[in-house]
């Protein structure tokens, strides 16, 4: 039996929804949401399925960014995947935006940095088995630049797009 994941991220105003079948992206629709996700989220989530013949007896789990972001773009993602995978008898899970972020990098220390508004940034660092190596922040980013481990590969998101960036600390 094939392994389906319906994963959502619903952290900000850009949101995303992917189907993964056995490790393998099968499509990812991005969303632009600014006034939340709450009225699209489940009418975009059920013509992606459709499209690709999936039914909710088949999918596997659900799993969903957990943060950083907004509060209520949080809320909304994780609300969805615990009742999709409660109603369905799948399991659930919660994934860092940061760690997934950090996913996209190559080196051995990944630093994972998004936007947090106001001056700020969240961030976290992890190893390349995306092991978190110290506590998420928030804060003033030339002061999270500076609590870097030398080497460390900086891995953002820009317009949607991950980022990396070698590290001079």
């Amino acid at each position: 039996m094939k392994t389906r994941i319906v994963a959502l991220d619903t952290t900000s105003e850009f949101g995303s929804i992917a189907l993964v079948e056995d490790g393998v992206t099968v499509e990812e629709v991005e969303i632009h949401s600014p006034e939340g996700f709450g009225h699209v989220l489940f009418p975009q989530l059920q013509r992606l399925l459709q499209r690709h013949g999936w039914r909710w007896e088949l999918v596997s789990g659900y799993a969903a960014a957990s943060g950083p972001g907004s509060f209520t773009g949080v809320r909304i993602g994780l609300a969805a995947v615990k009742g999709l995978a409660e109603a369905s008898g799948s399991r659930a899970a919660a994934v860092s935006t940061l760690q997934g972020i950090a996913s996209f990098g190559t080196a051995e220390v990944r630093a994972a940095v998004i936007d947090a508004r106001r001056g700020e940034v969240y961030g976290a660092v992890f190893g390349a088995g995306l092991a978190a190596l110290g506590e998420e922040s928030v804060g003033p980013l030339e002061r999270w630049l500076d609590g870097l481990p030398p080497g460390a590969e900086i891995v953002t998101t820009t317009d949607r797009k991950s980022t990396r960036l070698n590290s001079s600390h």
